[in-house]
């Protein structure tokens, strides 16, 4: 009996059984992390303070809120300027290849999970300089724990 018991402990270690990061498994990414990003686009760029992704997953979907101090912008050759502290509702999907996508509607951010840290590219269209002018913003983002 006790051989047994051992001998799926070892198993169980082997497979990563019960653990978030094993074969076929949805990777844990619940919980706070530290956030970056910059986004161009149009002849402005713009980067966020490190900020706060919060993240509350049930399986592959999860919600959340994406938090930063201060959004920096540069628009052509003016000087940085603040946007302020920017918050907003996330909701996003992870699957068990370790893609991750989230966004304030249709995804914005799509990446890779790998163990304590998550990075992609962050892509999305507006016209909030500019209005009535729709610019496509993209960059890179990453985030760690």
């Amino acid at each position: 009996m006790a051989k047994a018991f051992f001998r799926s402990i070892s198993l169980c270690a082997l497979t990563a059984c019960g653990d978030a990061t094993g074969v076929d498994q949805i990777p844990n990414i619940d919980g706070s992390w530290s956030y970056t990003n910059t986004w161009s686009g149009g002849g402005i760029s713009c980067s966020y303070a490190p900020g706060t992704l919060t993240i509350s997953q049930t399986g592959g979907t999860f919600t959340g809120t994406l938090a930063t101090p201060d959004v920096i912008c540069t628009i052509g050759a003016e000087p940085p300027s603040s946007l302020g502290s920017v918050s907003n509702r996330i909701v996003g999907t992870v699957t068990a290849d370790g893609d991750v996508t989230f966004g304030l509607g249709p995804p914005s951010h799509t990446g890779r999970v790998s163990g304590n840290s998550m990075s992609g590219s962050f892509t999305f269209v507006d016209d909030f300089f500019e209005p009535g002018t729709l610019i496509t913003y993209t960059g890179p983002w990453t985030a760690t724990r």
